[in-house]
């Protein structure tokens, strides 16, 4: 009936903002309301295992029927949704193991975020921010059984003051949650989201 299509098309929008959200870009979920947007850093903005299952059960119900295929499309669903919920238990294993080494070090931080790397949710690249305008970067994963490493960089943050007023630049602000690195590069200020790749490379 007319309400089966219209909750098909509501959970597919519904969905897809949610699926979003789990990554570290983020979206604006509650807009038009203005909170920084929801960015719980779960999975990778392209990350095949969560991608990959739920195409290959979309094709086999188009080649062999959705009926005949119900038990794989819900299997695949009920896998790509594990696979969230591991990512951010994966997040906060990264999370918490990085806090711990700063804090054995007797390093104050005033954020810390954890992302995953590229394809997958078992390495994570951390970044932690300081009041004295740097930030740490460590890479780690589940399976080392020391503490993290981590490099100490500059955020840069004195070259900012050029971009004071700049509308741009106060909703990257807005939207990254101020996790931005400024960098003199010749005669340009790169100003770069600190969750995204390695800035500074």
């Amino acid at each position: 009936g007319g309400w089966r299509l219209f909750l098909t098309l509501w959970l597919v929008l519904v969905t897809h903002a949610l699926l979003d959200a789990f990554t570290i870009y983020g979206t604006q979920l509650f807009w038009p309301l203005t909170p920084t947007p929801a960015s719980w850093s779960a999975v990778f903005i392209v990350d095949p295992l969560y991608t990959l299952p739920l195409l290959a059960a979309v094709l086999a119900a188009a080649i062999r029927g959705p009926a005949r295929w119900r038990r794989g499309m819900l299997a695949a669903l009920a896998f790509s949704t594990a696979y969230l919920f591991f990512g951010l238990g994966g997040r906060w294993y990264a999370e918490q193991r990085v806090q711990a080494a700063l804090d054995a070090q007797g390093i104050a931080v005033t954020g810390l975020r954890a992302v995953p790397t590229p394809y997958n949710t078992l390495v994570w690249r951390t970044v932690a921010k300081t009041a004295d305008g740097h930030y740490y970067e460590a890479i780690s994963s589940s399976f080392d059984r020391g503490p993290p490493e981590w490099v100490r960089h500059p955020r840069g943050v004195e070259l900012a003051r050029a971009l004071a007023g700049v509308p741009q630049h106060q909703r990257l602000r807005w939207f990254t949650d101020d996790w931005l690195r400024y960098d003199l590069i010749g005669s340009a200020l790169v100003v770069s989201d600190m969750r995204m790749g390695v800035p500074g490379l």
